[in-house]
Protein backbone atom coordinates (compact mmCIF):
# COMPACT_ATOMS: atom_id res chain seq x y z
CA UNK A 1 0.00 0.00 0.00
CA UNK A 2 2.93 2.16 0.94
CA UNK A 3 4.78 1.73 -2.54
CA UNK A 4 1.55 2.19 -4.30
CA UNK A 5 0.82 5.36 -2.98
CA UNK A 6 4.25 6.76 -3.15
CA UNK A 7 3.49 5.85 -7.30
CA UNK A 8 7.71 4.69 -7.43
CA UNK A 9 9.14 1.85 -6.04
CA UNK A 10 12.42 3.37 -7.18
CA UNK A 11 14.19 4.33 -3.48
CA UNK A 12 17.08 6.02 -5.29
CA UNK A 13 14.58 9.55 -5.67
CA UNK A 14 13.32 8.97 -2.11
CA UNK A 15 14.96 8.63 1.00
CA UNK A 16 13.60 5.92 2.09
CA UNK A 17 14.11 2.09 2.18
CA UNK A 18 12.27 -0.90 2.39
CA UNK A 19 12.38 -2.77 6.10
CA UNK A 20 12.48 -6.29 5.25
CA UNK A 21 14.38 -7.32 8.81
CA UNK A 22 14.61 -6.81 11.99
CA UNK A 23 18.00 -5.69 11.52
CA UNK A 24 16.56 -2.96 8.97
CA UNK A 25 14.08 -1.53 11.25
CA UNK A 26 16.74 -1.17 13.92
CA UNK A 27 18.98 1.17 11.62
CA UNK A 28 16.84 2.48 10.36
CA UNK A 29 16.06 4.58 13.79
CA UNK A 30 20.18 4.43 14.75
CA UNK A 31 20.06 1.88 17.05
CA UNK A 32 22.74 -0.08 15.38
CA UNK A 33 26.08 1.49 15.23
CA UNK A 34 29.17 0.08 12.78
CA UNK A 35 30.90 -2.98 13.73
CA UNK A 36 34.70 -2.21 14.50
CA UNK A 37 36.57 -5.12 14.10
CA UNK A 38 38.74 -6.03 17.37
CA UNK A 39 42.38 -4.94 16.73
CA UNK A 40 45.25 -7.43 16.49
CA UNK A 41 46.94 -6.43 19.68
CA UNK A 42 47.39 -8.10 22.90
CA UNK A 43 46.33 -4.66 25.14
CA UNK A 44 43.08 -5.13 22.65
CA UNK A 45 41.87 -8.09 23.61
CA UNK A 46 42.63 -7.93 27.19
CA UNK A 47 40.27 -4.81 27.08
CA UNK A 48 37.51 -6.61 25.44
CA UNK A 49 38.19 -9.63 27.56
CA UNK A 50 38.23 -12.23 25.14
CA UNK A 51 41.48 -13.12 26.33
CA UNK A 52 40.30 -13.48 30.02
CA UNK A 53 40.27 -17.31 29.82
CA UNK A 54 44.05 -17.12 29.57
CA UNK A 55 44.90 -14.11 31.71
CA UNK A 56 44.01 -13.46 34.74
CA UNK A 57 41.69 -10.42 35.59
CA UNK A 58 43.78 -9.92 38.62
CA UNK A 59 46.49 -8.48 36.21
CA UNK A 60 44.51 -6.02 34.50
CA UNK A 61 44.33 -5.09 30.95
CA UNK A 62 47.67 -3.32 30.33
CA UNK A 63 50.20 -5.35 28.82
CA UNK A 64 53.42 -3.16 28.50
CA UNK A 65 56.58 -4.06 26.28
CA UNK A 66 57.24 -6.43 23.57
CA UNK A 67 58.51 -9.01 25.63
CA UNK A 68 55.25 -9.33 27.61
CA UNK A 69 52.66 -8.98 24.62
CA UNK A 70 54.53 -11.60 22.20
CA UNK A 71 54.07 -13.93 25.23
CA UNK A 72 50.69 -13.26 25.74
CA UNK A 73 49.48 -13.55 22.04
CA UNK A 74 51.44 -16.69 21.62
CA UNK A 75 49.36 -18.47 24.68
CA UNK A 76 46.52 -16.77 23.54
CA UNK A 77 46.62 -18.29 19.68
CA UNK A 78 47.88 -21.70 21.87
CA UNK A 79 44.96 -21.67 23.98
CA UNK A 80 42.26 -20.67 21.20
CA UNK A 81 44.17 -23.47 18.89
CA UNK A 82 43.09 -26.22 21.60
CA UNK A 83 39.91 -24.60 22.07
CA UNK A 84 39.06 -25.28 18.39
CA UNK A 85 40.58 -28.69 17.73
CA UNK A 86 38.34 -30.05 20.73
CA UNK A 87 34.92 -28.28 19.41
CA UNK A 88 35.75 -29.67 16.06
CA UNK A 89 34.06 -33.39 15.88
CA UNK A 90 36.29 -35.61 14.78
CA UNK A 91 36.20 -37.37 11.05
CA UNK A 92 35.66 -41.05 11.37
CA UNK A 93 34.87 -42.07 8.07
CA UNK A 94 34.65 -45.61 9.09
CA UNK A 95 31.96 -44.82 11.70
CA UNK A 96 29.86 -43.45 9.40
CA UNK A 97 30.07 -46.51 6.68
CA UNK A 98 29.10 -48.97 9.59
CA UNK A 99 25.82 -46.48 10.61
CA UNK A 100 25.34 -46.30 7.07
CA UNK A 101 25.38 -50.25 7.39
CA UNK A 102 22.76 -50.39 10.13
CA UNK A 103 20.18 -48.68 8.05
CA UNK A 104 20.64 -50.56 5.33
CA UNK A 105 20.97 -54.45 6.84
CA UNK A 106 17.51 -53.70 7.85
CA UNK A 107 16.21 -55.58 4.53
CA UNK A 108 19.91 -56.23 2.79
CA UNK A 109 23.22 -58.43 3.01
CA UNK A 110 26.00 -55.81 3.28
CA UNK A 111 29.90 -55.35 4.03
CA UNK A 112 32.17 -52.96 4.27
CA UNK A 113 34.76 -51.36 2.40
CA UNK A 114 35.03 -54.11 -0.56
CA UNK A 115 37.56 -53.97 -2.70
CA UNK A 116 36.18 -54.39 -6.56
CA UNK A 117 38.78 -56.33 -7.29
CA UNK A 118 37.88 -58.99 -4.56
CA UNK A 119 34.53 -59.01 -5.03
CA UNK A 120 34.39 -60.13 -8.33
CA UNK A 121 37.47 -62.75 -7.61
CA UNK A 122 39.75 -60.96 -10.30
CA UNK A 123 43.52 -60.20 -10.39
CA UNK A 124 44.49 -57.08 -8.70
CA UNK A 125 45.60 -54.84 -10.82
CA UNK A 126 46.43 -51.28 -11.18
CA UNK A 127 43.07 -50.51 -13.60
CA UNK A 128 41.48 -51.96 -11.15
CA UNK A 129 42.70 -50.50 -8.12
CA UNK A 130 42.20 -47.03 -9.39
CA UNK A 131 38.72 -47.48 -9.15
CA UNK A 132 38.73 -47.33 -5.20
CA UNK A 133 37.12 -49.08 -2.63
CA UNK A 134 33.57 -50.06 -2.41
CA UNK A 135 32.46 -48.57 0.96
CA UNK A 136 28.83 -50.65 1.05
CA UNK A 137 27.83 -53.64 -1.11
CA UNK A 138 24.74 -54.40 -0.39
CA UNK A 139 22.59 -57.15 -2.00
CA UNK A 140 18.74 -58.46 -1.77
CA UNK A 141 17.75 -61.04 0.30
CA UNK A 142 16.48 -62.98 -3.10
CA UNK A 143 19.72 -61.48 -4.47
CA UNK A 144 18.28 -60.67 -7.56
CA UNK A 145 20.04 -56.77 -6.78
CA UNK A 146 23.26 -55.62 -5.28
CA UNK A 147 23.83 -52.13 -4.42
CA UNK A 148 26.99 -50.03 -4.94
CA UNK A 149 26.45 -47.79 -1.95
CA UNK A 150 29.26 -44.50 -1.45
CA UNK A 151 28.97 -43.38 1.87
CA UNK A 152 29.66 -39.95 2.52
CA UNK A 153 30.22 -38.18 6.17
CA UNK A 154 30.14 -34.05 4.54
CA UNK A 155 29.07 -31.49 6.54
CA UNK A 156 26.07 -29.28 5.70
CA UNK A 157 27.25 -26.02 2.99
CA UNK A 158 26.38 -22.76 5.02
CA UNK A 159 27.29 -20.29 2.09
CA UNK A 160 27.10 -20.07 -1.45
CA UNK A 161 30.32 -20.11 -1.65
CA UNK A 162 31.07 -23.89 -0.03
CA UNK A 163 27.74 -24.99 -1.86
CA UNK A 164 29.26 -24.30 -5.23
CA UNK A 165 32.41 -26.06 -3.82
CA UNK A 166 30.57 -28.57 -2.65
CA UNK A 167 29.50 -28.95 -6.42
CA UNK A 168 32.18 -29.07 -8.50
CA UNK A 169 33.13 -32.29 -6.34
CA UNK A 170 30.53 -34.02 -7.60
CA UNK A 171 29.41 -33.08 -11.10
CA UNK A 172 30.49 -36.55 -12.58
CA UNK A 173 33.20 -35.12 -14.80
CA UNK A 174 37.01 -35.17 -15.08
CA UNK A 175 38.87 -32.35 -13.41
CA UNK A 176 42.61 -31.85 -13.22
CA UNK A 177 42.99 -35.12 -15.31
CA UNK A 178 41.15 -36.98 -12.79
CA UNK A 179 37.58 -38.05 -12.05
CA UNK A 180 36.01 -36.18 -9.64
CA UNK A 181 34.24 -37.65 -6.49
CA UNK A 182 31.19 -38.90 -8.37
CA UNK A 183 32.89 -39.95 -11.49
CA UNK A 184 34.31 -42.31 -8.88
CA UNK A 185 31.43 -43.79 -8.05
CA UNK A 186 29.70 -44.05 -11.18
CA UNK A 187 32.94 -45.47 -12.58
CA UNK A 188 32.69 -48.52 -9.78
CA UNK A 189 28.58 -49.09 -10.28
CA UNK A 190 29.39 -48.88 -14.51
CA UNK A 191 32.69 -51.82 -13.89
CA UNK A 192 30.51 -54.13 -11.54
CA UNK A 193 27.87 -54.12 -13.99
CA UNK A 194 29.89 -54.81 -16.98
CA UNK A 195 30.90 -57.63 -14.86
CA UNK A 196 27.84 -58.74 -12.97
CA UNK A 197 27.93 -62.22 -13.86
CA UNK A 198 31.25 -62.38 -11.98
CA UNK A 199 29.77 -60.86 -9.01
CA UNK A 200 26.86 -63.21 -8.67
CA UNK A 201 29.19 -65.62 -9.10
CA UNK A 202 31.42 -64.74 -6.36
CA UNK A 203 28.33 -63.76 -3.96
CA UNK A 204 27.02 -67.66 -5.00
CA UNK A 205 23.67 -65.60 -6.12
CA UNK A 206 20.88 -67.88 -8.16
CA UNK A 207 21.46 -65.75 -11.16
CA UNK A 208 22.87 -62.24 -12.76
CA UNK A 209 22.30 -59.30 -10.41
CA UNK A 210 21.11 -56.19 -11.31
CA UNK A 211 23.54 -53.35 -9.96
CA UNK A 212 22.29 -49.95 -8.49
CA UNK A 213 24.09 -47.31 -7.35
CA UNK A 214 23.56 -44.77 -4.45
CA UNK A 215 25.10 -41.79 -2.78
CA UNK A 216 24.31 -41.44 1.15
CA UNK A 217 24.87 -38.46 2.96
CA UNK A 218 24.07 -37.70 6.91
CA UNK A 219 23.47 -34.21 5.85
CA UNK A 220 21.47 -31.83 3.34
CA UNK A 221 23.71 -31.53 0.14
CA UNK A 222 23.53 -29.47 -2.61
CA UNK A 223 23.69 -32.11 -4.84
CA UNK A 224 19.99 -33.59 -3.71
CA UNK A 225 18.31 -30.05 -5.83
CA UNK A 226 19.96 -31.09 -8.94
CA UNK A 227 18.86 -34.51 -9.29
CA UNK A 228 17.58 -34.23 -12.19
CA UNK A 229 21.04 -33.73 -13.45
CA UNK A 230 21.84 -36.70 -12.09
CA UNK A 231 21.58 -40.30 -13.12
CA UNK A 232 19.89 -42.87 -10.92
CA UNK A 233 23.07 -44.59 -9.81
CA UNK A 234 24.26 -40.81 -8.41
CA UNK A 235 21.17 -40.32 -6.37
CA UNK A 236 21.94 -38.56 -3.19
CA UNK A 237 20.16 -39.69 0.39
CA UNK A 238 19.81 -38.99 3.47
CA UNK A 239 21.11 -41.23 6.28
CA UNK A 240 17.57 -41.10 7.97
CA UNK A 241 16.02 -41.89 4.49
CA UNK A 242 17.20 -44.97 3.34
CA UNK A 243 14.07 -46.64 4.18
CA UNK A 244 12.83 -45.03 1.36
CA UNK A 245 14.80 -46.46 -1.40
CA UNK A 246 13.96 -49.03 -3.26
CA UNK A 247 15.81 -51.44 -2.03
CA UNK A 248 14.34 -54.56 -2.90
CA UNK A 249 13.32 -53.62 -6.80
CA UNK A 250 15.99 -51.31 -7.42
CA UNK A 251 15.67 -47.62 -9.77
Amino acid sequence: MVLTAAGSTDFRHRHAFAVERVIDQLSANGLTGPFHPIPLSAGALAKCGAAWHVRSRQKGVKIIGKVDCLAFLREFVEDSTSRLSADVRPYNRRLFVEIAMQGIQASLKASPSVKPWACLNQKKTDEVERLGDIDVLACSVDGTIVWVCEAKDLKLCRTLGEAALRLSDYRGQIRNNKPDKLLRHVRRVEYLRAHAALLGKRLRLVGTPAIHGIIIVNAPQPMEQLAYQYVHDSAVVMLDEVESVPWDTGW
